[in-house]
């Protein structure tokens, strides 16, 4: 497959103009401990957390092609960060809304940024569904799930709603269900997450293959973020990684370099699932499926652009991947402080923006003397490529009528076990040998 020459710059901001955004951001948080000492405890109390996401998330959906909604950014000058900042000012509420859902959770974007995220387009229309659950059936758990989900409780469904999750296909009824009760909640979904891409896993929930679900903006979080462990219901967390897609001829991929070639952005993605379920509910694979993979929470590192394809494609495959643990307060051999800090990052903002490792932090030596490696994964674990997760997405999709289109945004799954949160500690991810320089990412976690 010919390597496809890259479309003109969709209308919006480029990529690195949502690179510098987001290393702009990083110096911001690490440098102000006003922000540094956020604690996000439950969803409804996120408006500067949706702001910084949406900051970081707005950017690339600004470069999809969007004819039903007006240009807010239309000057060489919006890639700065001062522009970038005026289009998501939190001070300019969404106007009421009267005939939508209320779950609680707190709109800060203005109209146009919300009306940027609107599902506009066929590709993200559920398809039809003909073996959906009795809608009366469906309409509770999806209903009952939104608000658990708005609150951080554990979601207990019906004897008689699991029974009737027999499949798959009953369960992906159900998940378009699932996310329209969500969409008001957390705005339209900007992607996709393959999850389950582990055949040990998939044994455990009986599947034969990785479940998909949905990705959104409110759910994208910046690097050393403050989460509590109440966030959610059973938070757990994992290694992953995030892409974006540049064309829609990834539809036509058949090979992990011939999706490479369409895509890009790759961002290392500290996931922050939730398990959702009450612990005396059996996870089933249909089960995760209808309530949409487990999205919580989702951590971004610092990205890299897709200039190469052949090179990132193998650097994807043959990088190394570990998670560490440590406490709160603990300080490493660079002088790094597990709280969320990050005193070394004095770099110039967008010097190095998908060229240069982090802070020169990347040291196995350092994190192993200072805290416990979790899991240690090279980058076949999933499904022999990352990018193969592309793939089974696409074949999902196409089964159900859809495609991939430029700019949606891909989980692609976990690199070796999931961890459970807990309080108190900073769980990190490192990448060695990710496209452009070694990259790290952060979460930290509170009562």
């Amino acid at each position: 497959m010919p390597t496809p020459s890259r479309p003109t710059p969709r209308s919006g901001l480029s990529s690195t103009a949502f690179l510098t955004a987001q290393s702009l951001l990083s110096r911001l948080i690490s440098r102000s401990e006003t922000i540094t000492q956020v604690r996000i405890h439950s969803p409804i109390a996120l408006t500067l957390a949706r702001s910084i996401a949406l900051a970081l998330t707005l950017a690339p959906l600004a470069l999809q092609p969007r004819p039903t909604v007006a240009q807010t950014c239309t000057s060489p000058a919006c890639q700065s960060l001062l522009d970038l900042e005026a289009a998501i000012d939190p001070a300019s509420p969404l106007p009421p809304a009267p005939d939508r859902p209320r779950l609680t959770f707190p709109p800060t974007a203005p109209a146009s940024a919300r009306e940027a995220l609107t599902l506009d387009s066929p590709g993200d229309r559920p398809s039809p569904c003909p073996t959906a659950l009795d809608p009366d059936l469906a309409q509770t758990f999806a209903t009952s799930f939104a608000h658990n989900y708005s609150t951080g409780e554990a979601f207990v469904p019906t004897a008689a709603t699991i029974a009737a999750l027999s499949n798959l296909t009953a369960a992906y009824c159900q998940q378009a269900q699932t996310i329209a009760a969500l969409t008001p909640l957390l705005g339209s979904p900007i992607g996709y997450k393959v999850a389950a891409t582990s055949a040990p896993v998939q044994q455990l929930l009986g599947l034969d293959q990785p479940v998909v679900g949905r990705l959104f903006s409110a759910q994208l979080l910046p690097d050393r973020v403050t989460l509590s462990v109440q966030s959610g219901a059973r938070l757990i967390y994992e290694a992953d990684l995030l892409v974006q897609v540049a064309d829609s001829a990834i539809n036509q991929a058949q090979t992990p370099l011939e999706v490479a070639e369409n895509l890009e952005l790759v961002v290392p993605f500290l996931e922050v699932a939730d398990l959702t379920v009450g612990e005396s509910v059996a996870m089933t694979g249909p089960l995760l499926a209808a309530v949409n993979g487990g999205a919580r929470w989702g951590v971004l590192g610092r990205g890299t652009t897709v200039e190469r394809a052949e090179e990132v494609a193998t650097a994807l495959e043959q990088m190394r991947i570990e998670v560490v643990s440590r406490p709160v307060g603990q300080v490493d051999e660079l002088g790094q402080v597990g709280d969320g800090s990050d005193a070394s990052n004095q770099n110039d903002v967008g010097s190095e923006i998908g060229t240069s490792s982090v802070n020169n932090a990347n040291n196995p030596k350092s994190m192993a003397e200072t805290g416990q490696i979790l899991v240690e994964a090279p980058g076949t674990a999933i499904l022999g490529h990352p990018l193969r997760s592309v793939l089974v997405l696409r074949d999902h999709l196409q089964s159900q009528g859809q495609q991939l289109k430029a700019g949606d945004w891909i989980s692609l799954g976990s690199f070796g076990r999931f961890i459970p949160a807990t309080a108190n500690t900073q769980a990190e991810v490192r990448y060695f040998g990710f496209p452009g320089g070694d990259r790290s990412v952060t979460v930290q976690f509170s009562p």
